[in-house]
């Protein structure tokens, strides 16, 4: 792995500046404080639409309207116009048309945000006292009516018909009778429009008893919680803090009316131990438009000290061995000391003299959004009074040594880093809290400036995408 190089050619680099402490540099052991950013997480709620379709059903009369009308032009005057002159053949004979218009079974179904009510129609008309002289005659046709509505949820978190509906002929209501063509959608829609009212009033029923508050409350308490972000160390945990809660939408989706709740929220994530979810306060009015922010989390990558050191004692061993004897490499120690440099402890020994420790800090450094990490203004820390005529120290920092490990100087984060990712993706693909879970799409990552923290070194990764959060319904009996 490249950033072992990374870390052994610390020892070699030019220009190291010396300097006289006691002991070697202090130790910081302290977990880094991410910064908190602001989410929009879409929480789904599905109503079937059984329940309005029965009541429609059960409460929209069969029987829309009686057709009975005398008429004196049932069979039309016979003419003729030779020469020019109109002249009658045969009178215009009367008769009373009657009939009735019923509907079958209406179907619910939604498309998009529209909501779909679709009333077969069957119209039966008939011919009496036909110029007094036939019984009658009889004829029958079909039609559908599609009524639509929109939706809209109240400040007191209800489902409202929207007031204006209207409706279109999928087929005409018109019929074959008497050698003639009745077209009766005037008349259709006269008595439409009155039948409208009463589904109006069904709809504005039945979508009322749906009552979102119960759920809106549970999704809001549910919001505070604290979930794990993968198993490294230190440990991740994904801390979320509700602020507002808003509809996104609603559309439809065959026999279903999905509604789009948005859940604003502070997302954070915390180092080390599990921290205390916050305490979830009553849940507020409303909320406006809420933009469509995306789940937005940063994440740690770490390469921690205890996985790097044999690393870099390896690669310092094999650079110790194209010179056997001159010199030998027993230990190597990384950890996080002030200022945010990254402290490297060297132990080994110049022939057969007593090993002895070296020790050198430098920054770490990675330009904006990149993972190719290097380690700058490094310097050479020597112990007592030995300066930089130290054998050891004159070795580390020869030319050839110089020239051998500069190539090394940077590290490469790609595999800490894809790693990393895949892990938080696996963990946020389904976060349980067992009444809640979240899951979420990564759709955009993005690097922050690396630094030595106590558990190693360490890389924010910003990470945006689009997250839901399902929440367990309780049932009857049960404590939200």
């Amino acid at each position: 792995m490249r950033a072992a190089l990374l870390l052994a050619a610390c020892v070699v680099l030019a220009g190291c500046r010396s300097a006289v402490p006691d002991a070697a540099p202090p130790r910081v052991t302290t977990t880094p404080a991410l910064p908190v950013a602001s989410s929009t997480i879409r929480v789904p709620l599905a109503v079937p639409l059984d329940q309005v379709q029965a009541a429609l059903e059960r409460r929209v009369p069969r029987r829309l309207w009686t057709i009975d009308e005398p008429r004196d032009d049932c069979i039309p005057a016979g003419r003729v116009r030779p020469l020019g002159y109109d002249i009658q053949l045969t009178p215009a004979i009367s008769c009373r048309i009657t009939g009735t218009v019923d509907r079958t079974r209406l179907t619910v179904e939604g498309e998009g945000q529209d909501l779909l009510i679709r009333l077969p129609v069957t119209v039966a008309l008939g011919a009496q006292d036909i110029g007094g002289l036939l019984a009658g005659e009889a004829s029958r046709g079909q039609a559908e009516a599609l009524v639509r509505a929109r939706l809209s949820v109240t400040p007191d978190w209800r489902l409202a018909a929207r007031v204006q509906l209207t409706h279109e002929w999928s087929r005409a209501p018109r019929i074959q009778f008497l050698g003639l063509s009745f077209d009766i959608a005037d008349r259709a829609d006269t008595e439409i429009a009155g039948l409208l009212a009463a589904i109006e009033r069904e709809l504005e029923r039945e979508f009322a008893r749906i009552d979102l508050a119960p759920f809106v409350a549970n999704a809001w308490a549910r919001g505070f919680a604290v979930m794990p972000l993968g198993g490294g160390t230190p440990p991740a945990w994904l801390r979320i803090t509700p602020q507002r809660l808003g509809v996104a939408g609603y559309h439809f989706a065959g026999r279903e009316l999905l509604v789009d709740f948005a859940l604003e929220a502070r997302t954070e994530t915390r180092l080390g131990t599990r921290p205390r979810a916050a305490t979830a306060t009553v849940l507020p009015p409303q909320a406006g438009a809420i933009a469509p922010a995306g789940l937005r989390l940063v994440v740690p990558v770490t390469a921690d000290y205890a996985a790097l050191e044999p690393l870099v004692l390896a690669e310092l061993r094999r650079r110790a061995a194209a010179t056997p004897g001159v010199v030998r490499f027993d230990r190597v120690q990384l950890y996080a000391t002030t200022g945010g440099r990254l402290a490297i402890g060297v132990t080994g020994a110049m022939g057969d003299a007593a090993a002895r420790t070296l020790w050198l800090t430098g920054m770490p450094h990675n330009a904006p959004g990149s993972t190719q990490v290097s380690l700058r203004d490094l310097a050479l820390v020597l112990e007592g009074s030995r300066r930089r005529d130290d054998p050891l120290a004159a070795l580390l920092l020869s030319a050839e040594m110089h020239a051998a490990m500069e190539r090394a100087l940077v590290g490469d984060f790609a595999a800490e880093h894809a790693a990393a990712v895949a892990g938080v993706r696996a963990a946020l693909a389904r976060l349980d809290t067992g009444s809640a879970a979240l899951s979420a799409e990564i759709d955009q990552v993005s690097h922050g400036t690396i630094r030595a923290i106590g558990a190693g070194l360490f890389v924010p990764v910003q990470i945006n995408g689009s997250g839901r959060l399902s929440v367990r319904v309780p049932q009857a009996g049960e404590n939200p």
